[in-house]
């Protein structure tokens, strides 16, 4: 009974070392992709909105910590140049694959996206603007990187 042939497939190292291009490869797939829907959207925007002089998306809510603010500080300084969306409102937006909802999926993210304002200018990436830190900051008494962040806002704005 000594000898037994044992046939074994490949080994966990085998393995690994099959599956990494492969998956290197499916990721850098995902990338090229994800690069390229966002160049579609710049591409979107620099059409249909530059010409029109809209350069700014806006994302908030009715929020009590943020909506006053945003109203009656931020939003009058650039509100004929901005694509505006309520959170609050999302139910009521026109379309879940609208240019300005598109845009802000890709910009927002899953996390801390409210507020949020992206700037666009031509031939160039939008700017991101995350609102959330600063009004918690705010929120527990600090206002500084929520003045700070509006001023980078607006001189984005007015360039």
């Amino acid at each position: 009974m000594g000898d037994r042939l044992s046939v074994r497939g490949p080994g966990p190292k085998a393995l690994k070392f099959i599956l990494f291009p492969f998956l290197l490869a499916i990721a850098l797939l995902g990338l090229t992709l994800y690069f390229l829907w966002g160049l579609a959207l710049h591409l979107a925007v620099w059409v249909s909105w530059l010409p029109r002089g809209k350069n700014v998306l806006l994302v908030y809510s009715n929020s009590p910590l943020w909506r006053d603010y945003l109203e009656s500080r931020v939003l009058p300084r650039f509100e004929s140049q901005a694509v505006i969306l309520n959170w609050s409102d999302r139910k009521k937006w026109e379309t879940r694959f609208s240019l300005p909802v598109l845009i802000f999926h890709y910009f927002g993210g899953p996390r801390e996206f409210n507020p949020l304002a992206v700037v666009f200018r031509p031939r160039r990436w939008g700017k991101t603007f995350r609102f959330w830190h600063p009004f918690q900051d705010l929120k527990h008494g600090k206002p500084e990187a929520l003045e700070k962040m509006t001023e980078e806002l607006l001189q984005e704005v007015r360039r």
